[in-house]
Parts: structure tokens; sequence; C-alpha cells
């Protein structure tokens, strides 16, 4: 097996060595080469040029074929633009997704969609927000109407029965049809996002839920964080500019610290460098604590930014991962030992860059698709 190989190997070789030579020699050399090698492949001097021509003439069809291919595969994207499918995004901290106007019968989501192919910009879905009785997502009660496109969404659900404990899945997608939607239904990737309905607008609520595994009952507390406000309502902001105003809390002085204005930017440096800043203020000095964790490990980890007592505060994070979820939440303290700590945010770091060699890989693929091969 090794022989025969070997010989291929030897055939190949000898074969392109001369193709090259008939291909870039004068046909005088050629024809020198050809009788020192002894190899009387040609009767003519004349037969030998007609032949190397024939050969140029098909290598630069060849030659010329590749480099066109390559360049349809850079600038056919450009040309014939490629369908581009969203990767929704959708922020799931409990200060990203807020129940607000609760009663004893509706309750009102609100939640972002951003779209994490594209630099976690802005995107305009439609969604629908559902509510169970269990847990499980087994028994649906009542099911939103689909709202129309938009960024940011308010979506009603009437009907609910007071005094019930209701589970919720929030779904958004590209198509009204809601076809290949973005289902979430936690909080931080742990907590089930719930609402009680009750007669009376509720700020916090404690939820205790029954579940059985394995024939064993156990319970389970899910906390409702900062979601309700008279009739006000934030939604923190992922990368625009815009400052979402703070709910004011029941008998809170305007002496009291409180934390505002929670922002996060990611960007991507070079082909996986994540530079992430997170910046909010504060209505009193304080220093700067900053409380993450990554959604794949849930090690959460404390981060002293500045004892330094001031009003507007930013951690700058370097060492988080491209393309992942993280959540986080901020923390000041006064001189006078008064702390305060924020909501749970959530962000998504930027996708590394592709290399050359995908970004041609895909490009192909997008022209073949195009094409319909």
């Amino acid at each position: 097996m090794r022989k025969k190989f070997k010989k291929a190997m030897t055939f190949c070789y000898s074969k392109t060595k001369d193709c090259v030579e008939i291909i870039f020699q004068s046909p005088a050399s050629n024809q020198l080469r050809l009788q020192k090698e002894q190899a009387a492949r040609f009767r003519s001097y004349s037969q030998l040029k007609r032949y190397q021509k024939y050969v140029r003439k098909v290598a630069l069809r060849f030659f010329m074929g590749v480099a066109l291919l390559f360049v349809g595969i850079l600038m056919g994207p450009a040309i014939f633009e490629p369908e581009r499918s969203a990767d929704i995004y959708i922020p799931s901290g409990k200060g990203d997704i807020l129940i607000s106007n609760v009663s004893k019968n509706q309750a009102s989501v609100v939640f972002k969609t951003l779209d994490a192919a594209d630099e976690n910009k802005p995107l305009a879905t439609t969604a629908v927000v559902e509510a169970y009785l269990d847990p499980q997502y087994k028994t649906l009660f009542k099911s939103s109407d689909p709202q129309d496109y938009a960024v940011t969404h308010i979506v009603p659900l009437y009907g609910l029965q007071e005094g019930q404990l209701y589970y919720l899945r929030i779904k958004a997608s590209e198509s009204k049809s809601m076809e290949n939607s973005k289902d979430i239904g936690l909080w931080g990737g742990s907590d089930p996002i719930v609402v009680y309905a009750s007669g009376e607008t509720v700020p916090t609520c404690v939820a205790q839920t029954q579940s059985t595994a394995d024939g064993a009952e156990g319970s389970q507390t899910a906390e409702l964080a900062d979601s309700v406000s008279s009739g006000e309502v934030s939604v923190a902001p992922s990368s625009e500019n815009n400052t979402p105003k703070s709910a004011p809390v029941s008998g809170q002085t305007k002496e009291s610290l409180r934390i505002m204005g929670v922002q996060n930017e990611s960007y991507l440096h070079g082909r996986d460098k994540v530079q992430t800043i997170i910046s909010w203020e504060t209505n009193n000095p304080s220093s700067s604590i900053l409380i993450y964790r990554n959604d794949k490990d849930g090690k959460e980890e404390e981060l002293k930014v500045s004892e330094e007592m001031k009003k507007e505060h930013a951690a700058v994070l370097t060492t988080l991962k491209p393309g992942e979820v993280y959540y986080f939440k901020v923390k000041s303290e006064s001189a006078s030992g008064e702390s305060v700590s924020s909501s749970e945010y959530s962000l998504r770091t930027p996708r590394a860059r592709d290399t050359i060699l995908e970004m041609v890989g895909n490009n192909f693929k997008s022209l073949m698709d195009q094409i319909g091969l």
C-alpha cells in the first residue's frame, strides 16, 4: 500500500512539474529539456508549440475561473444581499423584565428585544406573553394577543383570576406567525417569572410554589423584584443613551441613597477582546461596587470599583467572554454606612469576529443560497 501511494505521488509530481515547465518556459527550452530526457513525445517543433499554446490556454481559463469565483465570494453578498436572520436576545434580569399595573384581573409585562447577531442593537419583533398555572408550563391559562412590531414591548394580560399565581413565558419572533420564536420564562436564568393577581398593585410579592421530583415534594420561593411603581414603569437600557426614571419607593425620603440610570455598553476589540462599561448614578456621594455572574457557571463575583465617594459611577470589565450572557447588579455605600443595591440586569457580549477563512466560507454559502445551489 505504501509503495502504491509513493508511486502515485511521484507520478503526480512529475506531471505537475512537466505542466509548469510547458506553461512558463519557451518552446526552445522545452525542446532542449525533452531531448535531454529522451522523451520523444512530439514529432516536430511545431507540434510542441501547438501543444504548449493549448496547455497555456487551458491553464489561463482555469486560473481566471478560480479568480472570478474568489471575487464572487467576496463581492457577491454586496451585490446580492443575503437573507440574514436575527438572533433574538431578550434581556432577562429582574431589572429588565418588569411586571406593572397588577390588579385582581390584569397585569402588564414590559421587556425589550435586541439582535445578538448585530452587536445587540435594538430589534423590532412581534411578541406574545403566556400565563401558566404551573411552573412546568403545562397548563396554559391565558395567552396575550400578538403584539405589533416593537423594540420595547408592553404586553397586557387580561382576564386573570384574583388571588391566583401565574407563571409567565415570553415569546418574541421576527414573523407575525411567531415562527422560530425566542422563549424565556426565567428571571436571571433561575427564578420563574411570576405574577400574583391581587386586588391592589403589589410592588413585591413572594410566590410559594410546590414542585414534585422523583416523588418528593419541595417548595420554591420566587421573589418578584422592583416590578411595579405607582403607574410608572422603567426599562433598563442595554446600549442606548436613554436614561430610565427611578420608581419612587413608599416611605423613601430625599436623603435616602438611591441608584438610578443603570446602563451597560459592550465593545469588541480585535477579534475576541470584549470591553464592557457599566455605569450608574446615585443621588448622594457613595462608593462603587459591581456584582456579576456568568449565565453558564453561575459563579458570582464582586468587584470593588472605587472607594471614592461620588454620584456618577462606572465599572470597566475586560475579562468577559464574547458571545455570552452575564447578569449583574450594582451596589453603592455612603460614608454614613447606608448601602443600596439595584435590581439584577442582564447583558450579552458581542460575538467574536469571523476570521478571513470564516468570512469567505460564509460569503460562499450565502452566494450559493442566493443562486439556489
